[in-house]
């Protein structure tokens, strides 16, 4: 038994030397985790956030501008969203999740290229192995958010900076610049990361005397402000706003607290509606353990760009603590998501220089493991069932020419994308920027004058709001949808 076990060892060992292994490896493990990522593309269940976005698309060009101005976003990502859903065979239910998954795809087979060609295919597996089937790509892949977006842009223009620090051309002058003005039009994050890249390229520059690349990266750096200012007021109104909103934020969103940098965690390496504490002290481990094998690595070749990702990730940290701090509080979590790359990248280097493949083999198995059970997860939350019985209480009990459909805010978003053309009231939600088709902010009685029937949707445990002055509630409905359970109520006049 021991000879054959080290007959097999060698034999495991001798595998794991050769490049075709890894290369066939990384492109299997691309595939598998791509048709994941495809399959959640399909469902048509939104949370409201993502039903916010398809809200907002669902406006004229001039109105998304408009409506993005009074909210804390910049249009470029709900333009990109529209003109894709305009496509043959798309709308906005169809062809929103599949928008976000190309731009992930399109990420992870630009950096695992990149990555293949400047460490081999070794890296390049651990690297598609550890992006892929981490929680939170997992979760934003699909996401009808700009994530995604900022994500793939953020990455090119990272590594374009990275190549120009190397070895310059006009043309990656040019493609880096393209990629920037892009970039900070996404999010404001976004905008700051991108900051944070160019001081980081303009500091490398000075450190090691590469004065005829300043003139350029300044040029660059110019090009790109000038192309940011017809926004810049805008944004600097929004953070005004928000500096003033008076409501509180209950500590969320101040990377200061213990309690928020738990919710940091779990949003990087699991789920912030849905944490796993094991999940992420695995990935803070792995990071930890990663961290010893890239320090020998740097040591002796001198290759500083592994530990790029996580200088970017603790600029930005401190940016984030400042703004929350002394300008308006903001959300760290997915926010960084754009410069995670270069984090992947310090694991994946990390791993493939431990030199133990027995250690590899395990820690490859819990990658996958934990990424499975995420994976689950987020399958169970985007099961059908719950919209389809949505679907079957509004074809079988409402009449959408004459009732009126009432929410707070969050459920208003959910749902009055599948059926826009009914007349909808909310609640809890400011007019200004209000992004829904026929819908109204809900403030007095006489806005219901002539309605005989309302359906009130709510939480399954919150009475929503309380209309029983004017009206009683004769039938219910329950069921599960997203991450929450939903109660729809049929409201007639008393």
């Amino acid at each position: 038994m021991t000879i054959i076990m080290k007959t097999f060892c060698k034999k495991v060992e001798a595998l794991f030397q050769k490049d075709c292994f890894w290369k066939w490896s990384c492109i299997i493990v691309f595939g598998i985790v791509n048709v994941m990522y495809l399959y959640l593309a399909l469902c048509k269940t939104f949370h409201y956030d993502e039903a916010y976005s398809i809200g907002i698309a669902a406006n004229s060009f001039g109105e998304i501008i408009d409506i993005t101005s009074r909210d804390v976003h910049s249009p470029f990502y709900y333009f990109v969203l529209k003109l894709f859903c305009m496509l043959p065979g798309l709308n906005e239910l169809v062809g929103a999740k599949i928008l976000s998954w190309l731009f992930m795809f399109l990420y992870m087979a630009f950096s695992a290229y990149v990555v293949y060609r400047r460490y081999g295919w070794k890296v390049a597996f651990f690297w598609t192995l550890v992006s892929g089937f981490v929680p939170s790509m997992i979760i934003q892949s699909t996401t009808v958010r700009m994530y995604t977006m900022g994500l793939f842009f953020v990455t090119v223009a990272s590594y374009l900076a990275y190549s120009i620090y190397q070895r310059e051309t006009m043309k990656k002058w040019i493609l880096f610049t393209i990629c920037s003005a892009l970039s900070v039009y996404i999010h404001t994050f976004c905008m700051l990361e991108m900051v944070a890249v160019y001081g980081v390229l303009l500091l490398a520059v000075l450190i090691k005397k590469k004065y005829k690349m300043l003139g350029k990266v300044l040029g660059s750096g110019i090009i790109v402000s000038i192309c940011f200012l017809p926004w810049l007021f805008t944004l600097w109104q929004q953070f005004t706003r928000w500096a003033g909103w008076e409501n509180g934020w209950e500590g969320t969103f101040l990377p200061v607290s213990l309690e928020s940098s738990t919710i940091y965690l779990s949003e990087w390496f699991s789920s912030m509606e849905y944490p796993q504490p094991l999940t992420v002290l695995f990935w803070v481990v792995l990071l930890l353990f990663a961290s010893f094998h890239v320090r020998d690595y740097v040591r002796r070749s001198k290759d500083y760009l592994p530990c790029m990702g996580m200088i970017l990730v603790g600029i930005i940290l401190v940016v984030a603590t400042v703004v929350s701090n002394y300008v308006a509080p903001c959300f760290l979590g997915r926010y960084a998501l754009p410069l995670f790359a270069g984090v992947w990248l310090f694991a994946a280097i990390g791993i493939a220089k431990c030199q133990n493949y027995i250690k590899q083999i395990v820690i490859s198995v819990l990658v996958i493991f934990f990424g499975i059970m995420a994976y689950r997860t987020e399958v169970q939350i985007e099961d059908a069932s719950g919209l389809n019985t949505y679907i079957e209480c509004v074809e079988n009990n409402m009449d959408l020419s004459e009732d009126v459909i009432m929410a707070d805010r969050y459920f208003n978003m959910m749902f009055s994308i599948y059926y826009p053309e009914a007349r909808y009231m909310v609640y809890g939600y400011s007019p200004e920027g209000l992004p829904f088709r026929n819908t109204e902010t809900f403030t007095s009685w006489e806005q219901l004058e002539g309605v005989d029937t309302v359906w009130l949707i709510s939480f399954a445990d919150n009475q929503g709001a309380d209309l029983s002055e004017k009206f009683e509630a004769i039938q219910s409905f329950t069921f599960d949808y997203s991450y929450y359970q939903i109660k729809v109520e049929k409201l007639t006049r008393r």
